[in-house]
């Protein structure tokens, strides 16, 4: 019997190859199934999919608002409480785990790129954290999160792996 030595790390579920996106797609990354997968034993997520929006599905944007920041989609539908309510419903799972990889530019996964929009179109400020990652954050501060294209660069996935492993050794 085999025992795994791999530490366990969320992954957008796109990220794998799975056919999660609103276009009916993935961003299947051989960095992560190739490189990394070698030192971790992913824990796939999806928070569209869990929060019922299908596949394919109409996109949906980050839309700053005197509410916040929703996530509204066509014809201004509002996924904003079910993303949020799925992120708060997996705590107890991430918490087992000792890294999180994201979905670049995602409005639910993206950790520092997603692109925020005004009610009436054009961009709202620097992008940021869709809210299923910005909630992760909130959660778990101290978790290392990174987003797949940028584990592209050797530094930053080395960096990555390190903290990873540290975070691993001293929290579990």
């Amino acid at each position: 019997m085999e025992t795994s030595l791999k530490i366990p790390v969320g992954i957008s579920l796109c990220l794998l190859g799975e056919r999660v996106r609103y276009d009916g797609g993935h961003k299947l990354s051989l960095v992560c199934t190739e490189l990394l997968g070698r030192h971790f034993d992913y824990r796939p997520f999806c928070p569209e999919v869990a929060a019922g929006l299908g596949v394919p599905r109409p996109p949906i944007h980050l839309v700053a608002s005197d509410r916040g920041l929703r996530a509204l989609g066509v014809g201004g539908r509002d996924f904003t409480r079910a993303l949020l309510d799925y992120a708060d419903s997996v705590t107890e799972q991430v918490r087992q785990l000792s890294g999180f990889i994201l979905m670049e530019r995602s409005p639910s996964c993206g950790l520092v790129s997603t692109p925020r929009h005004r009610s009436g179109g054009g961009a709202a400020g620097e992008p940021g954290a869709g809210l299923f990652a910005g909630r992760l954050r909130e959660h778990f501060p101290d978790l290392p999160m990174e987003e797949a294209g940028r584990l592209r660069d050797p530094d930053t996935r080395e960096r990555f792996i390190e903290r990873v492993f540290a975070y691993h050794s001293r929290f579990r």
